[in-house]
């Protein structure tokens, strides 16, 4: 609503409250019933919160769960809003079991890729490159890219404190003819302002 997307901010799952982050991944039915698919413990109101950092920073925080735990929170939280997406677009709404059995999947496939990658020798460090701010700045590093066969482009932006922590990560697709991107970007590589 703050973005002018929609016009009614109601669940229209649930038709009971307003459809926040909180509601659509911890209270809204649809959610519940992912939940309790799961047999992951998560429940917002005995963490006493509802916000996606609130609960993972009880669950690791404060109640230590492992990586996998972890793991399995984040990517169903990730279906349940990748699902609300879709029907945003007039896809189909998911059961909680698929959706549950979509990202124990997911994950399973992460984890066969990771082993695969994995490399056989020594891991070489490199220097890092970054240099922090001074005590009390922000630093912001912009990037961007352009996808020829999409005639698409976007920019990203990174905001990191003197000590490397993130602060705010934006990423947006940029509404501007392909072309003159492209020279833009070319000229800018070249060093030429």
């Amino acid at each position: 609503m703050r973005r002018i997307v929609v016009q009614d901010d109601v669940c229209e799952i649930c038709k009971e409250a307003s459809k926040m982050t909180g509601h659509v991944l911890w209270s809204c039915s649809k959610a519940k019933e992912a939940w309790e698919c799961s047999k992951v413990n998560v429940c917002a109101a005995r963490i006493g919160g509802v916000s996606f950092q609130g609960v993972m920073w009880q669950l690791l925080m404060v109640e230590g769960v492992d990586d996998e735990k972890a793991a399995r929170v984040v990517t169903i939280a990730w279906t349940l809003w990748h699902n609300r997406n879709e029907m945003w677009n007039e896809g189909v709404r998911k059961s909680g079991q698929v959706l549950v059995q979509w990202a124990m999947e997911y994950l399973a496939e992460y984890g066969v890729a990771m082993e695969l990658n994995e490399p056989a020798g020594p891991v070489v460090e490199h220097p890092v490159v970054w240099t922090p701010p001074r005590s009390g700045c922000f630093k912001i590093n912009v990037d961007g890219a352009t996808f020829s066969k999409q005639k698409d482009a976007g920019i990203g932006v990174l905001i990191r404190d003197d000590k490397g922590r993130v602060e705010a990560v934006l990423s947006r697709k940029i509404e501007a003819p392909l072309r003159e991107i492209l020279v833009c970007k070319m000229l800018f590589w070249r060093g030429i302002r």
